[in-house]
């Protein structure tokens, strides 16, 4: 991964450079643990429906935020020639993109009917329709456009058309999510060049001790809202 850092225009006569734009991202996913029963009713040897239901955790309270490492050091670079060193020479500072998770959880249910099938299942029609409702893990405070968790509610209807050992398959979902309005957002632009993000000698850090709080300010306040359309289409073949 890379990034790019754009400096403020009192910077520009130190023609300052990052001299490596390569950074490490580091993730933790969450352990995941999921039950679920299936239920199918046959009409004497004939499958005529089947049913599913299943309940999902997802432990994403593991994920507190994203670290971002950059490799690089930000210098001034007199005109035509290498780091000086003299004006700025620091470190880029890890970035903590924050997310606090909360843990997730999902309730699935489903089912198809297989009335409309042949008894040898070469030709017909096998419908299909669910829903799901998701707790959310993205709390209040920490929502953002990125990687948002909101509650989710879908609701989906799809269908199968057999022809011999073929058959076309085409779905359709709706997933929509209450509206959040943020006004405790805790979400700070994040300032990477403040010396106070990594102070480098004692004057430094006595000054930054003396400081209270930073410069940044909350940026994901605001009204959310989201939807999604889902279109499937596709063919299985059946060997």
């Amino acid at each position: 991964m890379s990034i790019d850092v754009e400096f403020p225009p009192a910077f520009e006569d130190q023609n300052l450079q990052l001299s490596d734009d390569s950074v490490d991202l580091e993730i933790n996913f969450p352990h995941v643990v999921a039950l679920g029963v299936n239920y199918r009713h046959h009409q004497g040897d004939r499958l005529l429906f089947d049913a599913q239901a299943s309940f999902v955790w997802e432990g994403w309270s593991v994920l507190e935020y994203f670290p971002v490492r950059s490799r690089g050091r930000i210098a001034d670079h007199p005109e035509g020639g290498g780091p000086s060193g003299t004006l700025v020479d620091r470190p880029l500072p890890e970035f903590r993109i924050g997310k606090y998770y909360d843990d997730a959880w999902s309730l699935r249910l489903g089912g198809a009917y297989h009335g409309f099938l042949r008894e040898d299942g070469e030709r017909g029609v096998v419908l299909r329709a669910g829903g799901f409702y998701e707790a959310g893990a993205s709390p209040d405070a920490w929502s953002h456009v990125d990687f948002y968790s909101p509650d989710r509610i879908g609701l989906g209807a799809g269908l199968s058309v057999h022809f011999g050992a073929l058959s076309l398959d085409a779905a359709y979902q709706h997933v929509f999510s209450p509206d959040r309005n943020v006004t405790n957002g805790a979400f700070e632009l994040i300032t990477p060049l403040w010396i106070c993000a990594s102070p480098q000698d004692e004057d430094e850090r006595r000054a930054c001790a003396a400081t209270e709080g930073g410069p940044g300010h909350a940026v994901n306040n605001g009204r959310y809202r989201t939807s999604l359309n889902l279109f499937s289409l596709g063919v299985t073949a059946r060997f």
